[in-house]
């Protein structure tokens, strides 16, 4: 008979145990040494684990590391070194900022969207106040400046072309080549 995780808490607070053992009736331990876990996980993979006596589930590996390790400082967070989100092995985690643990994770992308390498020469980065730093692809963005600037190149009347975006607005201000003599009579 399979029990719902609700079921499963309250057949662990009757029997008393205690959150090691809780904890290590929920993983299983796979060849590459990551310690999966079985229980319920939230929407993006990541194990939950629901402390005795609290109605509000915890991460699954943040509960391991601390039952190793201790409290994690308020201003880190863990980092899967093994890159998998459901692994609760603290051997295969590391304590580390938000941005550390960012660029970790995006450095298992190697290219671009469009093929061109993440590597120290084309990659930039820049800061956005609502999402932190992030990385971007200065072969993209050399590409994205061009075509920009393509699109403000203006055809002057002798055929040529000029990039001087203050003359063209001076000309498109200067309408007077759309005047018209209006006939007098009708």
């Amino acid at each position: 008979m399979d029990l719902t995780p609700e079921q499963e808490a309250q057949l662990d607070v009757l029997m008393e145990k205690t959150p090691e053992q809780r904890l290590r009736a929920r993983y299983t331990v796979l060849e590459n040494g990551c310690w999966e876990w079985t229980g319920g996980k939230f929407s993006n993979g990541y194990g939950q684990f629901g402390p005795l006596g609290s109605a509000k589930n915890q991460l699954a590996h943040r509960v391991s590391w601390t039952l190793r390790h201790g409290p994690i400082p308020d201003d880190l967070v863990i980092d899967h070194l093994c890159r998998n989100v459901s692994c609760v092995n603290p051997d295969h985690m590391e304590v580390v900022t938000q941005k550390i643990n960012s660029r970790r994770g995006r450095g298992a992308k190697t290219e671009c969207i469009h093929g061109h390498p993440y590597d120290e020469e084309n990659t930039g980065w820049k800061h956005d106040k609502k999402r932190g730093w992030r990385r971007y692809c200065r072969a993209c963005a050399r590409e994205t400046r061009r075509a920009k600037a393509k699109d403000k190149t203006f055809l002057r009347s002798d055929g040529g072309e000029e990039r001087d975006p203050a003359l063209y607005e001076s000309r498109r201000k200067d309408r007077s080549h759309l005047t018209r003599e209006w006939p007098t009579t009708f």
